[in-house]
């Protein structure tokens, strides 16, 4: 690698010495200049040979072009120069130099003021805190705000049961029975058992438990129903009707109606009014 890869070429200078030249002379001039600057003393040997190798051209069209492109180089001490290009060169050489020596001085500079920051450091005795001044520390240590990491969501335990309190929510919002709940919970565990990967893990699966009841549609029995026998119209179980019939039978402790129910729901006919408890006189 060249001492100095870069050449600064001045364009308008370069164009207005090589009007008169051709494509092909231009090319070779072009390309001594780079040879040369590549070289130590920035200067081409007197040896044809070598002359149009550099130019990249051949034996027979460099003997055409030579005179005309060696115009511009002077023979000194048995090597062609040029004169720009060593006035160039020196400038830039001056330069590198100026650029070097005023690196070093800045490197010395900020290496000795890290060493003296360094052996003030050192000698420096340690700060001694008073024992009020130790435990004001400790206090605010203590005080200070613990990282809180994020909560991490789990799969279904296998253990998990859905809370009392929710339990009678449920039941005080949507008239369901105890059956009809225990369903639910079956499908709410094969479902979620089932699922794959992250969708199969919450953070809060009494939570997800709250939502899946409210989305849940309960659906009646149809084939278990009581049947009319001529006065009343049949009532499905389990059902609002039924439901609110039962909580009326509980509420008013009648054992009749309540025995009646009792022979509906293991099979027996039975028929009730269709109108609610509650609008009974």
């Amino acid at each position: 690698m060249a001492e100095f890869p870069a050449l600064p070429i001045w364009t308008d200078a370069f164009i207005a010495d090589t009007l008169h030249l051709t494509a092909e002379e231009t090319g070779a001039y072009f390309m001594l200049l780079l040879c040369a600057w590549r070289s130590p003393d920035c200067a081409l040997p007197n040896d044809d040979t070598d002359l149009c190798r550099f130019a990249r051209s051949t034996p027979r069209r460099w003997t055409k072009i030579r005179d005309r492109v060696m115009r511009f180089w002077t023979l000194e001490d048995g090597h062609w120069k040029q004169k720009r290009l060593s006035k160039v060169r020196v400038d830039v050489t001056r330069n590198v130099d100026q650029k070097r020596h005023a690196g070093k001085l800045g490197g010395e500079a900020k290496a000795l003021k890290y060493k003296e920051a360094s052996v003030a450091a050192a000698t420096k005795p340690p700060k001694r805190l008073s024992a009020n001044q130790n435990q004001n520390q400790n206090q605010i240590e203590k005080d200070k705000p613990k990282k809180v990491y994020p909560k991490r969501g789990v799969r279904l335990p296998d253990d998990f049961s859905p809370k009392d309190k929710d339990i009678a929510t449920l039941k005080a919002k949507r008239e369901v029975t105890d059956q009809q709940i225990a369903d639910e919970n079956e499908k709410f565990r094969d479902y979620w058992i089932a699922q794959p990967g992250q969708k199969g893990v919450k953070l809060d699966w009494h939570a997800t438990w709250r939502n899946w009841m409210r989305n849940a549609s309960f659906r009646v029995d149809t084939k278990a129903a009581v049947r009319p026998n001529g006065k009343g119209v049949m009532i499905r179980k389990p059902s609002r009707q039924w439901c609110a019939w039962e909580e009326h039978a509980r509420r008013n402790r009648d054992e009749v109606l309540l025995h009646s129910m009792k022979r509906a729901r293991d099979g027996d006919e039975r028929s009730f009014q269709c109108e609610w408890p509650s609008q009974r006189k």
